[in-house]
């Protein structure tokens, strides 16, 4: 009797046995089953965030071009010289094109992949990637980018129909005292060197014009730049020409450039330098009524063609070294280069 109590002991230790051992099994069943779980959540978690990946860096990439298309339509109808970066269609296409190859690719080879760690990694890059491709700012800031651009085209093209115009209106005035008849006796008095020396006098005003530099600004409106057209054109009583007419009438008419332009503070800031310029002429010395003799008058305006002639030089060169300086900028745009950028990033973070 004592032996069968030994013997059903023993038995009941290898039950017991058995039963942890059958437990421990179950466990790690239950954790490499979990684990499963997780893997193939974190595969379809994955190719959820690859799937629109192309399409919106391809949605980025179309607002970009429409802000492009919707600009140089503008710059035609006001018939400004912009010098703008074109978006590089062939290179954007090869890179997204790379994009949209590789989708596939990651998604085949997740299907091979049971390391967690490895997982996770392509987990990180493609949170990046949608963080990247998710970024709203490129439209923002290509937009701004576009219009400063615009804004100063604007500001040249008024300066240079306002110079245009004086040009026009002082080839008028050549042509008028050419017209003039003199006399014998005038001949005796003069007036012949005199007329010479007005003719020499309004072609250097003329050249002074041509070689003109344009003002840098400090920063460029579309108000302030029209209203410089607007203050010329009353201040001065001169009817608009040709060019200046056109220009004006899409400026009137378009109904986007309407919307762009308050012409409420193109009149406020037109009626300010006004004000301004005849506040400064009336500091300046009235000239005395005592009549000049024609030789007096002949040498003043001699002194006055010097100083002419000076100055033409003076911006002759000028212009020169500003048209050496502007060919060596590299014309480009920060937002389409960090796009490019992007889209090289992007493709590097795919290579798994």
């Amino acid at each position: 009797m004592q032996k069968m109590g030994i013997k059903n002991e023993g038995v009941k230790i290898n039950t017991k046995e058995s039963t942890e051992v059958g437990a421990k099994a179950s466990v790690k069943e239950n954790v490499k089953k979990n684990s499963k779980v997780r893997i193939a959540k974190k595969r379809t978690s994955i190719e959820e965030k690859a799937q629109f990946i192309p399409d919106t860096i391809e949605t980025t990439y179309y607002n970009l071009r429409e802000e492009q298309i919707k600009f140089f339509s503008l710059a035609r109808r006001l018939a400004l010289a912009c010098t703008v970066t074109k978006l590089d269609d062939t290179n954007i296409f090869v890179s997204i094109n790379k994009i949209k190859n590789s989708i596939p690719i990651i998604v085949e080879q997740l299907q091979k992949i049971k390391e967690p760690s490895k997982l996770e990694k392509i987990d990180n890059n493609l949170e990046e990637i949608e963080n990247l491709s998710k970024d709203s700012l490129e439209k923002v800031e290509y937009s701004k980018e576009l219009n400063e651009i615009l804004a100063k085209s604007f500001d040249s093209k008024v300066q240079e129909l306002v110079r245009n115009s004086k040009i026009e209106n002082l080839e008028k005035q050549i042509e008028n005292v050419e017209r003039q008849k003199i006399s014998i006796f005038g001949k005796i008095a003069g007036k012949a060197k005199l007329k010479s020396t007005k003719i020499t006098n309004l072609e250097l005003k003329k050249q002074l014009l041509m070689f003109e530099m344009q003002n840098e600004k400090f920063s460029y409106i579309l108000e302030d730049s029209l209203s410089d057209l607007y203050s010329y054109l009353k201040d001065e009583n001169v009817e608009p020409n040709t060019q200046i007419q056109e220009f004006l009438d899409v400026i009137e008419n378009d109904k986007q450039i309407v919307q762009m332009i308050d012409m409420g503070q193109v009149e406020e800031k037109m009626q300010e330098k006004i004000d301004k310029k005849n506040k400064n002429m009336q500091l300046i010395p009235i000239e005395s009524k005592k009549k000049v003799s024609i030789r007096n008058e002949v040498n003043i305006m001699q002194l006055q063609n010097n100083e002419l002639g000076r100055q033409i030089q003076n911006n002759r060169a000028k212009t020169i070294t500003n048209q050496n300086r502007l060919s060596t900028v590299q014309d480009n745009s920060y937002t389409l280069n960090n796009f490019q950028k992007k889209l090289d990033k992007i493709n590097g973070l795919l290579q798994i």
